[in-house]
């Protein structure tokens, strides 16, 4: 007998049930913040005088202006994940720095895909997330036509997603029909994707990734196409191209990127076409080039301003206004209201509004603030704009340093600033005290972090090289270092990889185990920050050993608890309680009292990790003790609230009882009325155990909350 088969696809917020016995689950989702499907919009070519009266429109990997060329390997791997039958769902992570071209080779694969010229049983169909604010509907997308190959999903930015939200999109139901299933996510980093995979294997579905490597060999060759595209008849109208040669500068690393060779060869026929003759080696001298292009359009248009064209905001209020947009990035029109208030720009911020959106159109028309592309440029410019740097030709402005700040301002703030990790480099808030003492040079203000690592980057990129050309090893080793601490600072770790490398080779040739230890620590981080954490933990591991060679006990401390903390983050849980309990050791050896006391916190959670609760115990008891000896108030209560979580873990409620009223009374003291509730709520379950009821109904009044007790 046939079982009947029922199959449905309902619209978000749609609910329905069928066939004998069917249920029906409903998910509400809060939040301002809502993935949505849609289908993947053709490339259309722009209106070339719109792409011209603002060069930097050419660089947008959705203009698609220059040719694809070369990355047959890549689109070789992409096809072989998409046609693979091991699974109905699979997920790619495609990531690489900024500026790789990851975008570029993602639309041009979604192309290939969903060719007219295929077979319609070989098409796909193709579709890209977004999101939608919490108020405006979501798009409706139809199913995947039953004669096609399946469904691909691209996910742009994807490492700008929180994990909830990536869930929820993994949810959809356009994804799960009986269909082959297919999403690539693009991002720069791939740390975020480690949670995502464990989520992904309980749904059984395949999990990979494609680390897109630099085009090196083809430096020349994507120069020069991108050159003679800029020079075609249509854009500057260029006919002989052989004045235009690349950088002197091309075989540098900078130059790796494709968006700094599509840069380099837009400026160069930008400037060979206005008689101009440049020599410019570094690629933010490339960026404050094309940004002299935007500063002139909006000085354009506020001129037109004067003889009835509707646009009124001078060059320099556009200049804070496309600051804003690369810090929030594209939001519902009350956000970016909210956010143009909160930094009081000058003019109406309807008006701003209107006039951003005349020369930056959002790709998405119900948002506003739509961030200047490419995102290199963007951030480029936010720290041209930035006081702190030292480049003449670029006046900063001081307004700039405190508008991140502004939008950070409390909760609601927090939600204006651009999701995701570091499009701003450097900008973070400031750790808790002792939290984070090991990383390099930490600054307290994440704008003085963007500020000095802005301005360090380009003199120790050019006193590197110039080093290196007159063999002075010693000086081009202690820049390069001083490079990889400032590229650590702004974020960029792919490219800190390289310099500390190279910095702690250059030491080792040298016979200087302070340097080399130092340039290894600096490795370990970078390592850390790129999900490399086997190379980290053995950078970190030989620096210590050199550290201890010195007699450098609390430098020494540093390396082991930056590898104990690569260690469980690659699951070696094991081996980090080891090299906590060193680390721990030397910070006390070295009369680092607050140090040693974030590793016994550490040492006591990757010990409870590998179910030695007993050890776990005892070390958050030492951490405890520590920080009373300190009069550190805040470790002293997230110590008794872990404390207190392993003992009841343990059944030994006697002992957990007063740790979880010490804890409840140092929140209460902190005014932490959420984490008084929980403690509050875990002695309510132990009393309960102890058979003490009557304790269970008084104690909840303390701190007014009424919380259901877990026993």
């Amino acid at each position: 007998m046939t079982e009947p088969h029922y199959e449905q696809h309902l619209a978000a917020g749609a609910v329905a049930a069928q066939g004998p016995n069917a249920t029906a689950t409903v998910n509400h989702y809060y939040g301002t913040r809502l993935p949505t499907i849609e289908a993947l919009p053709a490339p259309a070519a722009p209106d070339t005088a719109w792409l011209m009266a603002q060069p930097s429109r050419l660089l947008d990997a959705r203009s698609h202006v220059v040719p694809f060329i070369g990355r047959k390997a890549e689109l070789e791997r992409l096809r072989q994940w998409r046609d693979a039958r091991d699974a109905r769902l699979s997920v790619l992570l495609l990531h690489a720095p900024g500026g790789e071209g990851k975008t570029r080779l993602a639309t041009e694969f979604a192309e290939y895909s969903r060719s007219p010229d295929l077979p319609t049983a070989e098409r796909w169909q193709v579709l890209q997330a977004g999101f939608r604010g919490g108020a405006s509907p979501t798009g409706d997308v139809a199913a995947s036509p039953a004669e096609g190959a399946g469904v691909l999903l691209v996910v742009d930015y994807a490492d700008r997603w929180a994990h909830s939200e990536l869930e929820r999109l993994l949810s959809e139901p356009v994804l799960h029909q009986q269909r082959p299933t297919r999403v690539l996510l693009i991002g720069r980093t791939v740390r975020w994707f480690a949670a995502l995979r464990g989520e992904l294997a309980d749904r059984r579905a395949a999990v990979g990734d494609l680390p897109l490597p630099s085009l090196d060999a083809d430096r020349l060759r994507m120069f020069t196409a991108a050159r003679d595209r800029f020079a075609a008849s249509d854009l500057y109208d260029l006919p002989d191209t052989a004045g235009v040669g690349p950088p002197a500068s091309l075989n540098r690393r900078d130059f790796g990127l494709t968006l700094n060779l599509h840069m380099a060869a837009l400026v160069s026929v930008d400037a060979h076409t206005r008689g101009e003759r440049l020599s410019l080696a570094e690629p933010h001298e490339l960026s404050a080039y094309l940004l002299d292009r935007e500063y002139r359009a909006w000085q354009r248009l506020f001129d037109a301003g004067g003889h009835g064209q509707d646009y009124r905001t001078r060059p320099a209020v556009m200049a804070k206004t496309v600051f804003t947009a690369a810090l929030t990035g594209a939001v519902s029109h009350d956000a970016g209201t909210q956010a143009l208030r909160a930094l009081d720009l000058p003019g109406h911020p309807q008006d701003l509004l209107l006039d951003h959106r005349f020369c930056y159109p959002p790709s998405d028309r119900e948002l506003v603030l739509e961030p200047l592309y490419p995102d290199r440029l963007a951030e480029d410019f936010l720290g041209l704009l930035t006081p702190g740097h030292d480049i003449s030709a670029y006046d900063p402005d001081p307004w700039a340093s405190g508008a991140s700040a502004v939008l950070l301002d409390g909760e609601r703030g927090r939600r204006r600033l651009r999701t995701g990790r570091g499009h701003l480099p450097g900008h973070r808030r400031a750790a808790p005290r002792g939290r984070d003492a090991h990383q390099p040079e930490q600054c307290t203000d994440g704008r003085e972090a963007v500020r000095r690592g802005r301005r360090c980057q380009p003199a120790c990129r050019r006193s590197a090289a110039l080093f290196h050309e007159t063999d002075d090893r010693g000086k081009e080793s202690r820049v390069l270092s001083r490079l990889g601490t400032a590229l650590l600072r702004t974020r960029r770790y792919d490219e800190a990889v390289t310099a500390t490398q190279q910095a702690a080779a250059l030491f080792r040739e040298l016979g200087d185990r302070t340097g080399e230890a130092s340039a290894l620590i600096n490795l370990g981080n970078a390592c850390t920050e790129t999900s490399r954490y086997a190379e980290a933990a053995t950078a970190c591991g030989k620096a210590a050993a050199l550290l201890r060679e010195t007699g450098d006990h609390e430098r020494e401390a540093h390396a082991l608890a930056n590898r104990s903390k690569a260690l469980a983050r690659a699951g070696r849980f094991e081996e980090a309680v080891t090299t906590c309990e060193e680390a721990a050791a030397g910070y006390r050896k070295a009369g680092n009292r607050e140090r040693e006391r974030v590793m016994l916190h550490s040492l006591g959670t990757h010990l409870f990790q590998v179910h030695r609760s007993a050890e776990a115990i005892t070390a958050y008891q030492r951490e405890l003790g520590v920080c009373r000896e300190l009069g550190d108030r805040d470790g002293e209560r997230a110590a008794l609230h872990s404390l207190s979580l392993v003992l009841v873990y343990e059944s030994r409620y006697a002992e957990a009882a007063p740790v979880c009223e010490q804890a409840a009374s140092g929140y209460r003291e902190a005014g932490d009325r959420g984490r008084e509730g929980e403690l509050l709520d875990r002695l309510g379950a132990v009393l309960l155990e102890l058979g003490r009821v009557e304790g269970v109904r008084r104690r909840p009044r303390a701190g007014r909350h009424r919380l259901p007790c877990r026993g």
